[in-house]
């Protein structure tokens, strides 16, 4: 072989091979850097997947400065210099601290991610405000420049014993339509009256029978989610199909399959009978695909997901066809590490964006290993290899078998490729789904192969009802859309979709990630392979011990209630979980402390159906794994698990304990007092341990309460007790108070209730969420 035509092959880490690929990755370690010099100068903890990019990047930087060329050792002084600016950038952010924002003030900023009415709002300090309308309104389009006028009705978030690091806003703003003035600037504004047409249209277009409108044809086509319904879109999000729901490179690649591809051939030809020569067909039909993914581009939104796609699908056509030679192969690592370097260039913190992550994640996960998993698969499912022919003596058989043939190796090919990249893609984007969401749905390992195929039908019928609304070509996309519905929704009734993920370092899951990628690129590797499984079994299995006495906390939830519990022997109690007046209930507050503890196969109570006690239990019931759940749960909410009705249960009644025969330490009663609906008929629970009690009232403060404890259900001496109706005062309440003996009384409310005062008289130690925030761990 020629030496000369080794050394021109393209190396992973030769800067001088794939210049982008080194610059994004010296940007991103610089600006991990610099936030990890930041925490530790401020004392605070360091983030371990930081110091990991920082030392990966002090190695890349090495390396390049130590690698011998032609003449000597070269230093390459650019990387380095990249560092540098990432991790000045970085540090400057971190230690920056942001004053708080005035809320009596007018705010401007970007309006980003449309949604079911309303968006998120990019400040120009670079946080960010998610906002609601209260009516109905035409929204600006994603990325126009806004300005929102004061008063602003503000919801803080739900918080809880541990906090959320999801990236989420704090605030959520209630507005009206003209408190939003639209300052135009940004990309789409140009766009945005044919994009508003083409959404109505979209929305307008029938529905299957049997089913309402869901308005996925509007956020397929153009992006717009005003009108998705909520049930809808967590379907998607319980089954691991959400990024099919955002525009996308996904999409991207749909269209160019579909529009631009077809069309650069057409423009070759085209260019080619004019006589326009070789070289300038190709650039012609590189040109016509161009100009095809920018209008895409801009009806989408130009949201940062589609531009990013469109600017690596761009790159690989510039740099195919437009040589003056024959066409040119293209380096798919190289366009992503291109497109990479720009968003870094422009924000070199713009990695720690989940929505960025999760896109490249996937793309270099399947750049890198789509075709080894589709191999490792078709060999563990067929016993045969991905590249492996027919075999020749299907040849001299009647035609018919022979075709059957084909298109039985084809089918297993097909197969084989779609599950070998949801894979990869998957393990690309895990790390980021772990540790920022805290959830996945292993079955969109194949809901996602199932339904894209579907895509490729559907996106066409849509364009086609939407140009022909009154004719008989806007029905087919309601089928399609059905069809994909329906197999959503039979994905959706197989375990864990999604599961709860336990908490783990973030470092760990990209490191296990990146070993199962490589383990499917080199399999020959069985120490690789081994370590790989030993280091996933590590992470699965529990990593914190079962406590040895119950520990209660209260969530900061303001007007409502949301109590956790654990203890030996019982894994997970929640009694209610609701809130009126916060935001977040299920993510900033349930589901943090749900992963620390790891806990599985709970027991939840609902003490009434009122939104305060139980707003959170959809996403309750769909998250966790539950042994019994006990109380009057809405009537809309559906679930699989052992309940326990309250309908035929008399009243001042102690209910049997849910734990059925499971072994524990803890002792569960469930109390209710009286057998109506509503407050006075809530059910309240009494869980001892080791000679401790505590005693969690529902919001019977009446003649709920006044049955409770003339019938000596509800006992007076308690270490701990949860006062009902969030610390409302009632004849039932002063009943049980009177020679009552309360080690500590917590009480989750919004505001200061009227019933501290009577508690500071009779000398009654209280906590309140409304003073405290999040109560717990009791005991302390």
């Amino acid at each position: 072989m020629d030496p000369s035509t080794e050394t021109d092959r393209p190396r992973a880490g030769d800067p001088q091979r794939r210049p982008c690929l080194a610059a994004g990755l010296a940007l991103a370690g610089g600006a991990a850097a610099g936030r990890s010099l930041a925490a530790w100068t401020w004392s605070a903890r360091p983030d371990p997947f930081a110091v990991a990019l920082l030392a990966g990047a002090a190695l890349l930087v090495l390396a390049f400065a130590l690698r011998r060329r032609r003449g000597g050792a070269r230093f390459a002084w650019w990387p380095a210099a990249l560092v540098a600016l990432g991790a000045t950038v970085a540090f400057g952010r971190a230690v920056e601290a942001p004053a708080p924002l005035p809320f009596d003030a007018p705010l401007r900023g970007t309006w980003r991610e449309e949604k079911v009415g309303g968006a998120r709002i990019e400040l120009e300090d670079g946080r960010s405000v998610d906002a609601r309308f209260t009516t109905k309104g035409p929204p600006p389009g994603d990325g126009e420049a806004v300005l929102l006028l004061p008063p602003f009705d503000a919801r803080r978030a739900v918080t809880g014993p541990v906090a959320s690091d999801d990236g989420r806003p704090e605030l959520r703003v209630r507005l009206a339509p003209d408190q939003v003035v639209r300052l135009g600037g940004g990309t789409t504004v140009a766009s945005a009256p044919l994009r508003e047409r083409l959404a109505v249209r979209a929305n307008e277009l029938p529905a299957s029978p049997g089913r309402a409108r869901s308005g996925l044809a509007a956020a397929l086509l153009v992006g717009d989610r005003s009108a998705l319904d909520p049930d809808v879109s967590d379907l998607f999000t319980r089954t691991g199909t959400r990024h099919l729901l955002a525009l996308s490179g996904l999409h991207v690649g749909l269209f160019a399959l579909l529009v631009a591809l077809p069309l650069r051939r057409l423009a070759r030809r085209f260019a080619s009978r004019l006589g326009a020569g070789a070289v300038g067909a190709r650039r012609a039909g590189a040109l016509a695909a161009v100009a095809a993914l920018v209008l895409f581009t801009i009806l989408g939104g130009s949201a940062s997901p589609i531009v990013r796609a469109a600017i690596v699908a761009t790159a690989g056509l510039v740099a195919r066809d437009w040589p003056t030679d024959e066409p040119r192969r293209v380096d798919a690592i190289s366009l992503l590490a291109f497109a990479l370097a720009l968003e870094l260039a422009v924000d070199a913190e713009a990695w720690r964006d989940p929505g960025l992550a999760m896109s490249f994640g996937a793309c270099f996960a399947l750049a890198l290993a789509a075709r080894p998993c589709a191999e490792a698969l078709s060999r563990a499912l067929f016993g045969r290899s991905l590249g492996e022919r027919t075999d020749p003596f299907v040849w001299h058989r009647s035609r018919p078998e022979i075709a059957f043939a084909v298109l039985v190796l084809r089918a297993r090919r097909t197969l084989c490729w779609a599950l070998g990249a949801s894979v990869a893609a998957s393990l690309g984007t895990l790390p980021v789904l772990w540790s920022t969401f805290g959830e996945a749905s292993p079955v969109g390992l194949l809901a996602t192969p199932v339904v894209t195929p579907l895509l490729l039908l559907w996106l066409p019928a849509i364009w086609l009802g939407v140009l022909a609304p009154t004719t008989w070509l806007a029905h087919p996309q309601a089928f399609v859309e059905s069809a994909v519905l329906a197999a959503l929704e039979h994905f959706d009734r197989w375990p864990g979709t999604p599961a709860l993920l336990p908490e783990r370092p973030a470092w760990c899951v990209a490191l296990l990630c990146a070993a199962t990628l490589a383990c499917c690129v080199s399999p020959r590797s069985r120490a690789l392979v081994r370590a790989t499984l030993v280091g996933w079994c590590a992470l699965l299995l529990p990593w914190r011990a079962a406590p040895s006495e119950l520990e209660l906390w209260a969530l900061d939830v303001g007007h409502g209630t949301c109590v956790v519990a654990e203890g030996p022997g019982l894994p997970l109690l929640v009694f209610d979980a609701g809130t009126r007046s916060r935001h977040g209930l299920e993510r900033e507050g349930l589901a943090p402390i749900l992963r620390r503890i790891d806990a599985t196969d709970g027991v939840l109570v609902v003490s009434h159906d009122d939104h305060d006690h139980s707003a959170g239990l959809p996403w309750l019931l769909s998250r966790a794994s539950w042994r019994a759940v006990v109380g009057d749960v809405p009537h809309d909410v559906e679930f699989e698990a052992s309940t326990l009705s309250l309908d035929a249960v008399p009243a001042s009644t102690r209910l049997p304990s849910p734990i059925g025969a499971l072994a524990t330490d803890v002792e569960v009663e469930l109390l209710r007092g009286a057998r109506t609906a509503g407050n006075e008929g809530s059910t309240s629970v009494l869980l001892t341990s080791r000679g401790e009690r505590a005693l969690l009232f529902g919001d019977a403060t009446e003649e709920g309460l006044v049955e409770l404890v003339r019938a000596g259900l509800a006992p007076r001496r308690v270490d701990l007790v949860l006062l009902p109706h969030h610390g409302g005062h009632g004849s039932g309440l002063d009943l049980w108070l009177a020679g009552a003996s309360i080690g500590t009384a917590w009480i989750s409310a919004e505001r200061r209730p009227d019933v501290v005062r009577e508690l500071e008289r009779r000398g009654i130690p209280w906590r309140g969420t409304f003073d405290e925030g999040s109560l717990g761990p009791w005991p302390p």
